[in-house]
């Protein structure tokens, strides 16, 4: 999500990655509906879209940063041409909202809404 050079990313991690051994991955889905949802409102960030997915700059008082919502396709088959394979996806849309809540039913209602989607 917020690196830059993501192909120079998994070829390395493939590199160090001993045989058998597993990655856990987590990225901001292009295609979720909390992307989409989110992206629609914000339009002026100045997004633009690359192979790897939905790209822009945001700026901070400690400097730039890259922010990257993937094209998962994108991704899955970069890393499978380098040998992984996919074991599991688990859906995680609405997750910044998730930390909003105190209450556990809104929490729960939000799980349930991540299981579905996978």
């Amino acid at each position: 999500m917020h690196i830059p050079d993501i192909e120079k990313a998994i070829a390395e991690l493939s590199r160090v990655l001993r045989k058998g051994g597993m990655i856990i991955i987590s990225e901001a889905n292009m295609f979720s509906l909390q992307s989409v949802i989110m992206n629609s409102l914000k339009m002026f960030r100045g997004m633009k879209m690359t192979k790897a997915g939905l790209e822009y700059w945001a700026a901070t008082p400690d400097g730039k940063y890259l922010v990257r919502e993937v094209n998962v396709g994108w991704l899955k088959e970069k890393f499978e041409r380098r040998g992984f394979k996919v074991k599991k996806r688990i859906s995680g849309q609405f997750t910044e909202l998730y930390t909003r809540f105190s209450r556990r039913m809104p929490k729960r209602l939000i799980h349930a809404f991540n299981y579905f989607l996978v």
